[in-house]
């Protein structure tokens, strides 16, 4: 094989990149994974501002980590389990004026909800009894170290599915809300346990039912950051990337996925170097990987309707402050109900947002005796109308998030806010510019349900794509599970292409 030539390119560092990679190259395949930024990990980076303030790219909490949890495989499986230190993540609800911080244990937060709500006890009670059950048999597919969960394959299989999952398999296809429903009346309730969907995307309570049995896990068995920041996950699948023999190349930006009679060849950077390979793993937002990476040419007219049906999903204004004083809450909070507030350049409604402060669950994240914060505004994906914007109008657009989210600061903390020593905002255009993501989402564009467009395989022979985008859906545990879905069928095509010769 010549010096560019690979058996396998992965286009983007996002942690199903990174897994997708590190199965591959553990498996002996030669890997090259090329990334346009110069931090590793996509959102799951953590960078370091002036004074040495350190800030999460994204990810605040991680789920999955339990013994059947496939991010816990995945590190057990490439000797990296005893490489990090995992800090659990506590929670904080707050509705209009009523704050519940929600306890570390799953039965515990039942039982506080029955105190709270006790006319509505038995309702509860039942609720968090079979939402565990269903919960523990999403993670029986996945024993004992498998990163992908095992689906019925033989009739034995498809007969008793139904009552092997039968907590779980009533629920699939349906919604969280529908769940609810079926067990409780009371909309505080129900609120309460559904402020978490945000970790997933802008669908509320018609969020999959599966997908919040799994993402329960962050009080389950827990979420957790890094010691260090969620950038420290990257690195260490990275590392053991390259320890396997594969190459990780920063700054190395993709111009073009290179096709020939409808097959991959490799890819061309903006630079103009060719890599050659048989297999392309795109990590980049599949909307983005078709309009931007692809000739058109090489896409059927069929095909490119799915593309521009593709919808972006939610994105956010992420404003992060220096502070120096340690900041009054390690807790993860979601504010809810609040009076609405117009941002009228912008054009934005606030009628809700989440904060929290990494260095004071992790100190280390900030100077001696100071600390940081991160205000979060869930916004339209909508770059494109701040990219059509001139410098000073972009300018007004910040400073006015700028002075909401400190006056959110001095009803959060008086005294954090006293003892602001800078802070920043990043807008949609900001999560475009260093993602790469479809007008600024978070958690790439939504994969249309009817259509199952995009998957895994394209229309292109050998051409795959992974990520939020494709699979699972958003979040780290996710990703992690559709990178090593999209590993498993690269190395099998890989296997049987060798085969062949």
């Amino acid at each position: 094989m010549d010096e560019n030539g690979y058996d396998v390119i992965v286009i983007g560092s996002g942690i199903g990149g990174l897994t997708a990679a590190l199965e591959l190259s553990g498996r002996g395949k030669k890997v090259l994974v090329l990334e346009q930024h110069y931090l590793l990990g996509g959102a799951c980076t953590t960078y370091t501002r002036k004074g040495g303030y350190q800030f999460d790219a994204g990810v605040e909490s991680i789920s999955g980590l339990g013994d059947r949890g496939p991010v816990r495989h995945l590190l057990q499986n490439h000797n990296l389990d005893s490489r990090i230190v995992w800090l659990r993540n506590s929670y904080e609800y707050r509705h209009a004026d009523k704050s519940f911080i929600i306890p570390d244990r799953w039965e515990a937060w039942g039982e506080q909800l029955m105190e709270q709500y006790p006319d509505h006890a038995a309702d509860v009670q039942r609720f968090f009894t079979d939402c565990r059950l269903a919960f523990e048999e999403t993670y029986q597919a996945f024993a004992p170290d498998r990163l992908t969960p095992y689906l019925p394959k033989t009739q034995e299989d498809f007969r008793q599915y139904p009552v092997r999952y039968a907590h779980l398999y009533p629920w699939l296809g349906r919604t969280w809300g529908q769940y609810l429903d079926a067990y409780l009346q009371s909309d505080e309730i129900k609120h309460q346990l559904s402020f978490l969907t945000t970790y997933v995307g802008d669908q509320g309570r018609d969020t999959p039912a599966q997908v919040m049995f799994a993402l329960m896990g962050y009080f389950i068995d827990g979420g957790y950051r890094a010691q260090g920041g969620s950038g420290v996950l990257a690195e260490a699948l990275v590392d053991k990337i390259r320890e396997y023999g594969g190459e990780v190349k920063p700054r190395t930006d993709v111009k073009s996925i290179r096709v020939k009679l409808g097959k991959v060849i490799g890819v061309e950077t903006v630079k103009g170097v060719l890599y050659r390979a048989p297999v392309v793993i795109s990590n980049v937002d599949p909307r983005m990987t078709y309009e931007q990476l692809l000739d058109r040419s090489d896409v059927p007219d069929s095909v490119w309707g799915n593309v521009e049906a593709l919808r972006p999903s939610m994105s956010l204004i992420v404003w992060t402050a220096a502070l120096s004083r340690p900041f009054c809450s390690d807790r993860l909070t979601s504010v809810h109900g609040v009076k609405p507030h117009h941002l009228p350049l912008n054009d934005m409604i606030v009628e809700g947002y989440g904060y929290h402060s990494s260095a004071a669950k992790d100190p280390g994240l900030a100077p001696k005796d100071a600390g940081n914060v991160t205000i979060n505004l869930r916004a339209k994906a909508n770059a494109g109308k701040y990219a059509a914007m001139s410098p000073e109008q972009y300018a007004a657009c910040k400073q006015e998030l700028d002075e909401y989210c400190r006056g959110l600061l001095a009803a959060i903390d008086p005294v954090a806010a006293q003892h602001l020593v800078f802070s920043e905002v990043a807008t949609p255009k900001s999560i475009h510019y260093y993602m790469r993501t479809y007008e600024g989402s978070i958690y790439s564009t939504v994969r249309d349900k009817q259509s199952g467009f995009p998957n895994y395989r394209t229309h292109i022979q050998g051409l795959y794509l992974t990520g939020a985008g494709v699979g699972y859906g958003p979040g780290i545990e996710a990703v992690v599970i559709s990178g090593a879905e999209t590993a498993e069928l690269v190395y099998e095509a890989l296997e049987e292409k060798h085969a062949v010769k």
